[in-house]
């Protein structure tokens, strides 16, 4: 490791809106403001998450939900599969960023036939793509982040291509920002994980949560079961979200649930939240803590200029 400073992984080229949100927290934020730090790309989410495994960066950030489009499922299945050592949620951290359209120098909004992006990124946009002159005949391509998508667009060199990414990202790959602020609204929020190969026991004053994933067999009263854990104790759920766990899904036999869980508190620092997770533990198959973490909150007014 870089020594004296953090490094921070995320997954896509620079200019990715999750290596714009570190940054953004890391400059901003009262908690690290002044500490140095640089961001390490990945290719992939696996690659970043061995990378905190291993101890080669100190955190990565990681995108779990957005405002619109809800839970990015497939980075949850992640965190819980990375077991052998586990990665632990040590920090939440909310973002917005405008979404633009970009394309080579010279192109305009009337050549458009192609626009890449990211799934979730694209489901954001779907109302201005459809506006567009060509909107009905567009085709969208989905890649593996926005910034890959402006890299692509950039080296294909074709006025007829666009990509939907940041106003850094059209810096980085000296390409035209055609329309921005192309969302549908302008609170749409995305929720960040920050991850380390360490807990952390985060103090009362940090308004801390909790995120557990509860794998239980499909049986009736268990989501009840769940919801009564916390609420016979008054401890506030948050998030709660049930869905298949591929591990055992088979035709025609009951399936297990995975049932993602965000709570106010941290058992640390309250005796309560405790005891509700021991009386999960009492009916759950599996009850797997991701972390207890502060919330790190800017006020969202403020989206200063990120520095490269």
């Amino acid at each position: 490791m870089a020594e004296g400073k953090i490094l921070l992984g995320y997954h896509g080229s620079p200019g990715a809106y999750a290596d714009n949100a570190a940054r953004h927290l890391f400059q901003n934020h009262a908690t690290f403001r002044g500490k140095p730090f640089e961001t390490v790309p990945y290719d992939t989410l696996n690659q970043m998450l061995s990378a905190v495994q291993n101890g080669d960066i100190h955190q990565a950030i990681l995108p779990v939900e957005n405002s619109l489009s809800g839970t990015i499922h497939a980075n949850f299945d992640k965190l819980i599969k990375m077991s052998n050592p586990r990665v632990f949620v040590v920090g939440e951290y909310v973002f917005y960023e405008p979404c633009c359209l970009i394309g080579v120098k010279g192109s305009r909004v009337e050549d458009i036939q192609e626009i890449q992006s990211h799934t979730h990124i694209i489901e954001q946009c779907m109302e201005f793509i459809h506006s567009l002159p060509n909107g009905d005949s567009i085709t969208i391509s989905q890649g593996e982040s926005t910034s890959s998508c402006a890299k692509h667009v950039s080296e294909r060199n074709e006025r007829q291509l666009a990509a939907i990414a940041s106003k850094n990202t059209a810096q980085i790959y000296d390409l035209e920002i055609l329309a921005t602020g192309i969302e549908q609204s302008s609170s749409i929020f995305t929720r960040y994980f920050l991850l380390s190969k360490d807990p952390i026991v985060p103090e009362r004053h940090m308004s801390p949560k909790s995120s557990y994933a509860v794998i239980m067999n499909n049986k009736p009263g268990a989501l009840f079961k769940t919801l009564g854990s916390f609420a016979m104790r008054d401890i506030n759920i948050l998030k709660i979200e049930s869905r298949p766990s591929t591990r055992t899904i088979r035709y025609a036999t009951p399936w297990e649930y995975i049932i993602y869980i965000d709570i106010d508190g941290a058992m640390e620092t309250n005796p309560l939240v405790e005891k509700a997770v021991d009386n999960l533990k009492e009916f759950a198959t599996q009850v797997i803590k991701l972390g207890s973490y502060p919330r790190y909150i800017n006020d969202m007014g403020d989206f200063s200029p990120i520095c490269y």
